[in-house]
Formats: C-alpha cells, structure tokens, sequence
C-alpha cells in the first residue's frame, strides 16, 4: 500500500513511489466512500472532494518532514528559525486557522452529499455564498425560520451550544486516550451517564425520525 514497503524505505526513489501510493490509496479509499452511499454524481463530488482533501493534508505533511529534516542536517546557527517555525506551527492563530479550513470545507462538500440533485447542490452554494437572492423572512422571525427549515424544536439551540462547548473546550478522543489509564473510571462513569440520558431522551420521543443509513 505504500506505507508498509519498509524494504526500500532506504532509497529516495522507492520512498517517493511508496508516498505516491500512499497520496493513490487515500483517494480510492475515499472515492469509493462516496460511491458505497449511492450512485449520484452528488455522492461522487462528495467522495472525490474528501480524497482530494485527504492527499493535500497528506502532501503537506510531507512536505513539514522534508523541511524538519533538511533543518536538522543544517548546522546549529539555525535553531532560532526552527524553533520559530514549530512554535508557529504550534501556536493559537495556527490552530484556529486549520480548525476554520477543516470546518467550512466540510460544510461546503457535505452540501452535495444531502443535496437532491447536482442543481440543487449548487444553488444552495451560490446562497451561502452570497451569489445568489435567497429569500429569508424578517429579522425578528429568524430564529423561528430556521428552526422549521431544520425540523427543530426550542431544544435546539441549547444542543448547538452544548456541541460547540464540547467541541471547543474539551479534548478530542485522542487526546482522552493518552491518559485513559489514570482516569478510566471517570470517564467510564461519564460515557455511560451520557448513553443512558440519550436512550432516556429517544425513549420519550413520540415519533423518530428514519436511520439515515437506511436509505443506502
């Protein structure tokens, strides 16, 4: 598959073929994604578009080794601008900034996985974008206007605001691995609390909607 030719991990040539096979695996991975879920070109933008992504984030961690590595061989003079560069790496402003890319590409490729159609699709881009009128209801009736379009309830907001908390403020599941030994109990107490509210929730739900899966 590329990653695993350990063989020739020593010689320059190999190790590129191998990186292109790995950049190759990536794609198919994702494009055939995409094409398991139906047989829409909608499908297949969304599946093409996530393997693309995926062999420019790999590209790019590529190219970060490659400038580590050439760094490393330099002589010592140049430890403040490494230590520059991973520190902006690093930073804030560098997180928030590929936080912001990953976030509005998603939102921008899933548009064509819910689509109806490839037109549709487009439509509802131009919209977000502001290249094309969409009709929206006065100010005042916002609020009330998107809750509809989505199906919601006065419950909604409140579970928008709790996802952002969550997703902004708490580690993510690699970060909860490193130290699930010393805390196994606590989050084993808290994951089950939150499965046991979910199924308390679904159980007092009158009507559910359908399984997305369902429909591939």
């Amino acid at each position: 598959g590329g990653n695993r030719n350990e063989a020739y991990s020593q010689s320059r040539f190999y190790n590129f073929i191998n990186k292109l096979l790995t950049l190759r695996n990536l794609f198919i991975v994702a494009f055939i994604s995409g094409i398991w879920h139906g047989a829409g070109f909608g499908f297949v933008i969304w599946g093409s578009l996530h393997g693309l992504a995926m062999v420019v984030h790999r590209i790019y961690g590529f190219m970060l080794e490659a400038m580590e590595s050439r760094r490393d061989r330099k002589s010592k003079q140049n430890v403040e601008s490494n230590k520059t560069a991973k520190g902006f790496r690093q930073s804030r402003f560098y997180k928030i900034l590929c936080w912001f890319i990953t976030f509005n590409f998603i939102n921008i490729t899933w548009v064509f996985f819910r689509a109806e159609n490839l037109q549709g699709a487009f439509n509802l881009l131009k919209g977000m974008f502001g290249i094309a009128w969409v009709e929206l209801p006065d100010r005042w009736y916002m609020a009330a206007f998107m809750l509809q379009s989505i199906k919601g309830n006065d419950k909604t907001f409140v579970f928008f605001l709790l996802a952002f908390i969550l997703c902004l403020c708490c580690r993510n599941s690699i970060q909860i691995l490193d130290k699930f030994n010393k805390r196994m109990f606590l989050f084993s107490f808290c994951a089950s609390l939150m499965f046991a509210s979910s199924i308390f929730y679904m159980l007092l739900q009158n009507s559910l909607p359908e399984f997305i899966y369902f429909n591939f």
